[in-house]
């Protein structure tokens, strides 16, 4: 970790790890949230296809709101929770050396 990476994770540090979190649900979550239910529609109209539902657990509501909870919340906290901890390796890491 450079000096210049350290001071901007010490940065991220002091705002704290909730922040953190909830940032990544944005930056992660509904980024893959949107591609996993808008890629299919577009991928059918880059195809000339028509949309032909895939199955379904639940009703339609359900199953988009089930897609919502799992990629936002679930990806975007896996997302943001490794790369936190990656950071705090390096940081803890290099913490001797600095």
């Amino acid at each position: 970790m450079t000096t210049i990476e350290r001071q901007k994770w010490e940065r991220v540090r002091a705002r704290g790890h909730a922040r953190y979190i909830l940032r990544s649900f944005l930056f992660w979550g509904v980024p893959m949230w949107a591609t996993q239910v808008f890629g299919i529609f577009l991928y059918d109209a880059i195809m000339h296809k028509s949309y032909v539902a895939p199955f379904q657990i639940w009703s339609p509501a359900w199953d988009f709101v089930f897609d919502v909870v799992l990629w936002t919340f679930g990806f975007g906290y896996v997302m943001g929770e490794s790369i936190w901890q990656k950071h705090e390796r390096d940081f803890h890491k290099d913490d001797h050396v600095a």
